[in-house]
């Protein structure tokens, strides 16, 4: 259901808002989803297996740590990031709702994180509808229906609204626990100290594969205006939403058995799991890119914004970047069993660093197509290095 929202979401911003506003909605989607690692840390690797392996009594308790953790990272984090509107990277007219969304939907994605480690997926799952599915069914409605809410404002209220309900629902789910017994004990500062640097190469690793975003739109902003980043948003959506699709469909459901299976000893069905999710993520990722290929141009045509159909050929590439993910994918699941975080950590990096040159490089002359080319060379250089460590790791 969230992956057709995301759709939605991308057909009605297109349909309705200027290419500019597009553009500004990317960077500033982007600019989010970086800043919601560096507010997570990724702590939540750490603290799940403590939850999971104490007593319930325990569980308010070590929530309550993660929070104070996050807490210090907002202190942290939040007044550094204020140089995005200081540089007018992001425009300052929406840097109110930059924040509230930013705070809240951090808070959302942790009670989620929370709700699935608690055995509650019904719960989580309806809490993702709500949060980064529902307001956009809203948001829709309102914008065919009213021509005054067709603006980013809008986008940006109904996002808040969908986010503070879910909030509210899990607070609701969690209303047993015995919460006030928290504030008796005093906060566990040993277990913090351990956590974040347990957590500290997911991060790194999950960090730098979205600044590789970030750094190309930056790099078409300064080079060829907001516009284009507003058709590059378009484009990266469509593929995002591919992937969506293939990690929801293959890859969230594969990869439990392939840590059970390699944890356990049993290398045979390893093997055969393993050689299942590459065979289905390849066959899904190239369908998945035929069928992109065949819906853009009627998807352009009801859009009437010929502006998206001048660059079909950065399009193209921009795609193609699905199958070098699902190539990524299956190097990183096979690491990942072997916890080989380090390495996870050090090729993403790689990638990001690569990603720099190539974008600085050729994005001045050759503008969408430099952005596209760029990042699929990068995630090129990640896989390479991402089966070296493997093999030198075996």
């Amino acid at each position: 259901m969230t992956i057709l929202s995301k759709a939605l979401l991308l057909f009605t911003m297109s349909y309705y808002l200027s290419v500019r506003e597009l553009g500004i909605f990317g960077l500033m989607l982007v600019a989010m989803n970086m800043l919601m690692y560096l507010l997570g840390m990724e702590f939540y690797t750490f603290s799940r297996r403590a939850i999971l392996h104490h007593h319930e009594n325990d569980v308010p308790r070590l929530f309550r740590d993660q929070l104070v953790f996050h807490g210090i990272i907002y202190l942290l984090i939040l007044p550094i990031s204020l140089l995005l509107f200081v540089s007018e990277i992001l425009p300052s007219y929406l840097i109110a709702w930059f924040y509230l969304v930013l705070v809240l939907d951090h808070i959302a994605q942790e009670l989620q994180r929370f709700l699935i480690t608690l055995s509650k997926p019904i719960q989580a799952a309806f809490m993702t509808f709500i949060r980064a599915g529902a307001w956009v069914y809203v948001m829709t409605i309102l914008m065919i229906f009213n021509i005054s809410t067709r603006n980013l404002n809008i986008v940006f209220a109904s996002w808040f609204g969908g986010i503070s309900f879910s909030i509210l629902i899990a607070v609701y789910w969690l209303r047993n626990y015995e919460w006030k017994k928290t504030l008796k004990v005093p906060v566990n500062w040993p277990w913090i100290n351990k956590g974040w640097r347990i957590s500290l190469p997911f991060m790194g690793a999950t960090f730098s594969i979205i600044a590789v975003t970030m750094v190309s739109k930056l790099t078409i902003k300064y080079f060829w205006g907001i516009e284009y980043v507003g058709i590059y948003t378009f484009y990266l959506t469509a593929r995002n939403s591919i992937q969506s699709i293939i990690d929801a469909g293959i890859t969230f459901i594969l990869q439990p058995k392939i840590i059970t299976a390699y944890q356990s000893g049993r290398l045979r069905e390893y093997s055969l799991l393993m050689r299942q999710l590459t065979w289905e993520i390849l066959i899904l990722s190239i369908a998945l890119f035929l069928f992109a290929g065949i819906a853009i141009k009627p998807i352009i045509s009801l859009l009437d914004k010929p502006i998206f159909a001048t660059n079909l050929d950065a399009y193209w590439i921009v795609i193609s970047t699905v199958i070098i993910t699902a190539i990524d994918s299956i190097f990183h699941s096979a690491l990942y069993v072997r916890h080989h975080d380090r390495s996870i950590m050090a090729s993403s990096i790689l990638g990001m660093i690569f990603a720099v040159i190539f974008n600085l490089l050729i994005v001045p002359e050759h503008g969408l197509m430099g952005a596209a080319i760029s990042t699929g060379l990068a995630g090129i250089i990640v896989n390479v290095s991402k089966m070296i460590l493997l093999c030198r790791n075996r």
